[in-house]
């Protein structure tokens, strides 16, 4: 599976950086760097084929669950691609590639891509419990609770993950969120970047953001632009509310839209036992989603120190991580929007 290779070429990485960093002050060193480039440059290539193979196999109209599971993937390469990227850049200052060295440097970023490891792994499905559908009125009352529980926690998730990178953005300072749109679409040049490590850290840097950028499709970018910017202005003194979060991602609107579906009779209980299921299953997905986002957000958080060596020859690249995070925020709202709507789908079925 995608996400298995993914993990498997962050744990090379993740070996090679180990036994880099047994080999810094050594007479190995010079063989421990060939072998974490090796494992770095066949890294960036399995992270780069798996995202292709993601959105080239949706086909012209693809469904949402199938964006869904692409998207999932492509997250999972973004992590796997900047927690490789910070641990290259980490090398690069631990022997001083561009400056002093500095050891201890690579410390941090190694666990980093030790627990990243971790995360990628692939968890067998639960399966979902066997609601209470022996009658109508208890297979509806079972899919309501089950609509409102899925909804509530979609958006509790989706606000952990865009708090933190609304913190993100405020400690960059006061900027335009008009130039933070920009940034994110900024290269990040390394030509001027004489080190052999910082160079490849750099290029997985820019692969990371360009995944990214996969994940919210351009022909969206308007409408989610304007929820996003509203997002970020209600969070002016603090986290945006969950009210607000709702809103947004439309889980009100759609959890009265589903409750009027089921207010009705002659509804079949077996196919409301079904979608009470299926809407355990989906909040599930959900988690693992925004378990990588949450993950991915604190990488970019950890590129911000490995990355200040730099800032003389690429001085936006901070800038450019400030706009990952506005384009973060921007993906938790596809993806949230994505999940409610599908919500909403199971519940249609079940009506019918």
């Amino acid at each position: 599976m995608p996400r298995d290779k993914i993990r498997l070429s962050a744990a090379s990485v993740l070996t090679a950086g180990l036994d880099f960093r047994d080999a810094l002050g050594g007479p190995g060193l010079e063989l421990a760097t060939d072998r974490l480039a090796l494992a770095a440059e066949q890294s960036l290539s399995q992270f780069d084929e798996t995202a292709a193979m993601a959105f080239d196999g949706l086909g012209a109209q693809p469904t949402p669950e199938r964006r869904q599971e692409a998207a999932d993937e492509v997250l999972a390469s973004a992590l796997g691609q900047f927690q490789v990227a910070n641990t290259l850049l980490a090398a690069s200052i631990a022997v001083g590639e561009e400056g002093e060295a500095e050891p201890s440097a690579l410390d941090e970023s190694l666990q980093q891509l030790d627990r990243t490891v971790a995360v990628l792994a692939v968890a067998p499905p639960e399966d979902p419990p066997s609601p209470d559908s022996a009658t109508e009125k208890g297979a509806v009352l079972a899919l309501c609770n089950q609509l409102s529980k899925t909804l509530e926690e979609l958006t509790k998730r989706s606000l952990d993950v865009v708090t933190e990178s609304i913190t993100g953005i405020r400690d960059g300072g006061p900027k335009p969120m008009q130039d933070m749109w920009d940034w994110v679409k900024e290269k990040v040049r390394s030509d001027e970047i004489g080190g052999r490590l910082a160079k490849l850290g750099l290029r997985a840097l820019q692969g990371a953001v360009d995944l990214l950028n996969r994940v919210v499709p351009s022909e969206r970018l308007a409408a989610v632009r304007e929820r996003v910017e509203r997002l970020v202005r209600s969070a002016a003194d603090g986290s945006p509310g969950l009210a607000t979060l709702g809103v947004v991602l439309g889980a009100d609107e759609a959890a009265r839209g589903c409750r009027e579906k089921l207010d009705r009779s002659g509804l079949d209980p077996g196919k409301l036992g079904a979608a009470t299921g299926e809407l355990v299953e989906l909040g599930g997905k959900h988690a693992k989603v925004m378990d990588l986002c949450a993950w991915i957000g604190t990488a970019v958080s950890l590129a911000a120190p490995v990355t200040l060596f730099v800032k003389l020859v690429i001085p936006h690249l901070h800038l450019i991580l400030l706009g990952v995070h506005v384009l973060l925020v921007a993906a938790v709202v596809v993806i949230g929007r994505e999940y409610v709507g599908t919500s909403n789908r199971i519940v249609g079925r079940a009506a019918e």
